[in-house]
């Protein structure tokens, strides 16, 4: 009963940060991710490895398929995974299938970025952001 009710309010939660309405949304289509190699789909089965190894950088970027503001940051990400190839991780993490990280790290709105160094979140940013801040972030 108590994970219902998590789910539910984290779903009302990030659907109404994102400006989507309260009851679940059944449209759009999501957009389909970018392609590219460089860009790596994060999960609750890979992120441990792949995020919090020591002496890696990354970005994670939280957002949901049906977020406007989410949709519209995907190419800002895809380009700079592919900027930052072998320098930092960059990766997307679906906050619809991933509710216990999502909840793990305090993901209120949508899209969140989060930085890690070394396994541990140094900084984020949350709602539409530049690519030139990001960027400098990363740096």
């Amino acid at each position: 009963m108590r994970r219902r009710l998590a789910a539910a309010i984290l779903g009302v939660t990030l659907g109404v940060a994102c400006g989507g309405s309260s009851t679940p949304a059944t449209s759009p289509t999501p957009a389909p991710m970018p392609s590219t190699s460089v860009l790596v789909a994060l999960d609750e089965t890979n992120f441990e490895a792949l995020v919090l190894a020591p002496g890696r950088t990354c970005l994670v970027d939280f957002y949901l398929p049906t977020c406007p503001a989410c949709q519209s940051m995907l190419p800002v990400v895809a380009q700079l995974a592919a900027d930052f190839e072998g320098r930092a991780l960059v990766g997307t993490l679906d906050g619809s299938q991933a509710q216990a990280l999502v909840a793990a790290y305090d993901i209120r709105y949508v899209p969140t970025l989060v930085f890690f160094k070394d396994g541990q979140e140094v900084t984020r940013s949350v709602g539409v952001t530049s690519y030139d801040s990001l960027a400098t972030t990363l740096n």
